[in-house]
């Protein structure tokens, strides 16, 4: 498998799955300045090594995890991801996977209870210069996601010079198109190196207000508040 990181919240009972690889090319993406989960205090040194899955589920046994959260990377390229759905779910774990929405086959769709899409841009080009790829799956997927009954909600990050608040009000004026009670949360930057900058709490709290014109449930963070609670690593 593509896992190579377990996180675990002691709190809330969750943990995370991190998957390696991306289909995406996103330059800023928080992974390309650190491969592991960004809430913890203490990061990892070790070098990647992947888990398989007796691993995952013998690793999850034991910690009280009542809810399971995939994310990446991208969690959709793994070709083992259904396998390994179906193991989650024997085991009464709610599964919530977070995703950048191109890739989505049915026995994944199946396997979830609930799916965050990371919806980089809504302008097309911007979209491609951002990412690589085209939107127009990522868009239909949505739709797809919807037409099943399947709780969904999206997020975006605020990119300095990139994605700010014109496009995000281009999101949520989509979104709202679908349904305009779909929750959206506005993510800061987390700059990866010195060429990103991270944007101000002021510039993230205008733009989620300007979502907020077409959304009923619009929540965001501006990368400067404390972890609501604790995250440990059980992997590495």
């Amino acid at each position: 498998m593509r896992v190579y990181h377990l996180t675990y919240s002691p709190e809330v009972r969750t943990a995370c799955l991190h998957f390696h690889g991306c289909n995406f090319r996103c330059p800023f993406c928080v992974r390309r300045g650190n491969p592991y989960d960004v809430h913890l205090r203490h990061p990892p040194r070790a070098p990647l090594r992947f888990l398989g899955q007796g691993e995952i589920l013998r690793l999850l046994e034991g910690t009280g995890a009542e809810r399971v959260i995939l994310l990446g990377g991208e969690p959709t390229l793994d070709p083992e991801l259904p396998a390994l759905l179906r193991e989650l779910r024997e085991r009464g774990l709610k599964i919530r996977l977070l995703t950048n929405g191109y890739e989505l086959g049915e026995e994944v769709l199946e396997g979830v209870d609930e799916i965050c899409v990371s919806l980089k841009a809504y302008t097309p080009s911007l979209h491609l210069r951002v990412t690589g790829k085209d939107n127009q799956r990522v868009l239909e997927n949505l739709r797809r996601i919807l037409s099943r009954s399947l709780p969904l909600s999206v997020e975006s990050v605020y990119v300095p010079g990139l994605v700010e608040g014109e496009e995000v009000e281009r999101i949520a004026s989509f979104l709202s198109s679908l349904d305009p009670g779909i929750p959206y949360h506005l993510d800061a930057l987390l700059p990866p190196d010195g060429r990103w900058r991270a944007p101000s709490p002021e510039e993230v709290e205008r733009a989620a207000e300007r979502a907020r014109k077409y959304l009923k449930r619009v929540t965001f963070l501006t990368g400067r508040e404390e972890p609501r609670y604790e995250t440990i690593s059980l992997f590495p």
